[in-house]
């Protein structure tokens, strides 16, 4: 099956689930996967191997970039080379406080502390993130693509792992169902519909760096959308450019 993915924010077409650590049977006994290490918080470092990276040899660094909490742009916090197809990013220990926020320019990670009307529970409805974009440029600092961390399983389904940095510890849990009318798309049609959305949060950050996950289930039938986020480890992720990130549409 392949998957479709619309470009962010969190507008995907495809079938999306969570994913947890799988278990799998090897050689006629029980094994248990170890979560990868870059996706147990906090995080120190991103280290990415990159699908297809021959196809970016004039890339030589990638930037770890910022939305900013008062303009449109981002800026940079970071960098690291690119090497054997591949980079290494150490993340910056503290980040300036006036560029978080908990509003969207974090891509709706702590949105839910703004809106105290979801049913679910909050630790600290004062904590403020901001959110990482991977920038690879060439020699001459122009951008060339995105890099992006996702798991794909055996049916498809794909989720994205996103690196936040958050100023202290907190948690949301909690389950929320809304409905209202609104946009609906199956396929290449928009329709007005009455849609049903059902949120369950599962987040537990640190303060400093913490991967996280966001799955968008859409099923074109009920008009139903199923979202999920979590900070749960997982295994078998794998870094892709945005070019390649397209690509699961056709």
């Amino acid at each position: 099956m392949k998957a479709i993915l619309k470009r962010t924010l969190f507008k995907v077409k495809t079938t999306l689930y969570l994913v947890l650590v799988t278990l799998f049977v090897a050689t006629g006994c029980d094994k248990i996967e170890k979560p990868d290490e870059l996706y147990t918080n906090p995080v120190t470092k991103i280290e990415a191997k990159v699908e297809n990276a021959t196809k970016y040899s004039n890339v030589v660094a990638v930037k770890l970039m910022v939305i900013t909490k008062y303009t449109d742009g981002y800026i940079e916090l970071a960098r690291g080379d690119w090497k054997d197809g591949g980079f290494t990013i150490e993340l910056p220990q503290t980040i300036d406080p006036s560029i978080l926020c908990a509003e969207t320019y974090t891509r709706g990670l702590l949105g839910p502390i703004a809106d105290p009307s979801l049913k679910i529970a909050v630790s600290n409805r004062n904590a403020k993130a901001g959110t990482a974009c991977f920038y690879g440029v060439d020699k001459d600092g122009n951008h060339v693509t995105d890099f992006y961390s996702l798991k794909i399983d055996e049916n498809g389904n794909i989720n994205e792992a996103f690196f936040s940095y958050v100023n202290t510890d907190v948690t949301i849990f909690g389950h929320d169902e809304r409905e209202a009318i609104q946009d609906f798309q199956v396929g290449e049609v928009r329709y007005i519909a009455n849609v049903k959305t059902s949120t369950t949060y599962s987040v537990d950050l640190k303060k400093g760096w913490n991967a996280w996950w966001f799955s968008n289930i859409r099923d074109e039938q009920k008009f139903t959308i199923t979202n999920k986020w979590s900070t749960a480890a997982s295994v078998g992720v794998k870094w892709y450019s945005f070019e390649d990130k397209w690509e699961f549409i056709n």
